[in-house]
């Protein structure tokens, strides 16, 4: 008597293995990883020009702030220009609680405010504005953070910049966008100390006529308050990838044994 034929479909299926599984799960968990560190950045939270010294410059943007360990961590601000005229030349904003060290590199975004500001230490308060007070970081296309270079070459009204600092320092996975929100200028002028300010030079006022302006910055879209929101920490996220490893380990373990 002959055995019936088992179809091809049937007996060409494989019993997976314990050590394929191993690889998968393993291969399933690198991929995981790389694709929460890519995620890691913390969101963008909006800002806007706020009343500033002469009411002519103006501008939008976002900043945002994401450690990549104890000890370095990267601050991104991203501005466009919202003047009819005049060039952005310069921004500034503060060290949070002294805890950056260093600005180990700067990329400007292609951009000319490619010098860095801030003396040897970045928390002394070494950026001088004028009206705004001191602060401790800035980009600018001169040594100076109120001139030197052309205008010309600032940011171009309608146009934007991505400036992207290379932080380092101490308890760097500590910081939030919020912290850098929260630390305000030295207060030595008469506007009042501020978390982040922007120089605007060659304003057109009248046929014959060009004037600057510091135009300080208000955190939210439109000046309206925003909730800052932590991104989550490394741990939480490999954790997160971990577990869920674990459960399709076992998933594929108990379908391998049916």
């Amino acid at each position: 008597m002959r055995c019936p034929r088992v179809p091809s479909s049937v007996s060409r299926q494989k019993r997976i293995s314990p050590v394929n599984i191993a690889s998968r799960v393993r291969n399933f968990v690198l991929a995981g990883l790389v694709l929460c560190l890519c995620a890691l950045p913390g969101r963008a939270d909006p800002i806007v020009s706020g009343p500033s010294q002469n009411n002519l410059g103006s501008f939008e943007g976002d900043i945002s702030y994401a450690s990549l360990n104890d000890h370095q961590g990267v601050l991104t601000v991203k501005i466009t220009n919202t003047t009819s005229s005049g060039y952005l030349t310069s921004v500034a904003f503060n060290n949070p609680g002294n805890q950056v060290t260093d600005v180990s590199s700067l990329d400007a975004g292609g951009s000319n405010l490619t010098n860095v500001l801030g003396g040897s230490s970045f928390n002394n308060n070494s950026v001088e504005t004028g009206l705004y007070g001191k602060f401790d970081i800035g980009a600018a296309i001169g040594s100076n953070w109120n001139g030197g270079g052309v205008a010309s070459q600032g940011i171009a009204p309608g146009d934007t910049a991505t400036l992207t600092f290379n932080l380092t320092g101490t308890n760097m996975d500590k910081l939030t966008t919020a912290d850098f929100f929260s630390e305000l200028s030295n207060d030595n002028g008469a506007g009042g100390p501020q978390f982040f300010v922007a120089k605007f030079r060659d304003i057109v006022v009248s046929e014959d006529l060009l004037s600057s302006d510091r135009v300080p910055a208000i955190a939210g879209d439109n000046g309206g308050e925003i909730q800052f929101e932590k991104a989550p920490e490394p741990a939480s996220v490999v954790l997160g990838v971990l577990g869920a490893a674990g459960m399709l380990l076992g998933y594929r373990r108990r379908k391998a044994t049916v």
